[in-house]
């Protein structure tokens, strides 16, 4: 997180699929008027996928983006919260 409530909180993920959300316990999202459900992470053989029902709040690039695979420097936006995309090898 770079911007919002959370900023300079660091997840660090390591298996999915995971959720996150204003009610999720295992990725909380402090953003007020956050969806309860913001996002999904959902593992691919592709890669990693971004997926919401929200794409009107939750932004992907500053874009409305239901599902895309991630890429390292992505950013994911909820009003304003920012979160940075980023892979370890």
């Amino acid at each position: 997180f770079f911007a919002g409530l959370q900023a300079e909180t660091k997840w660090q993920i390591g298996y999915g699929p995971r959720k996150a959300g204003s009610h999720s316990l295992d990725m909380p999202i402090l953003e007020p008027n956050a969806p309860e459900n913001s996002f999904e992470l959902i593992p691919t053989p592709q890669g990693l996928l971004f997926k919401t029902t929200h794409p009107d709040i939750v932004l992907l690039n500053d874009q409305s983006q239901g599902s895309v695979l991630l890429k390292h420097g992505d950013v994911i936006r909820i009003h304003d919260t920012k979160i940075e995309v980023g892979f370890s090898p």
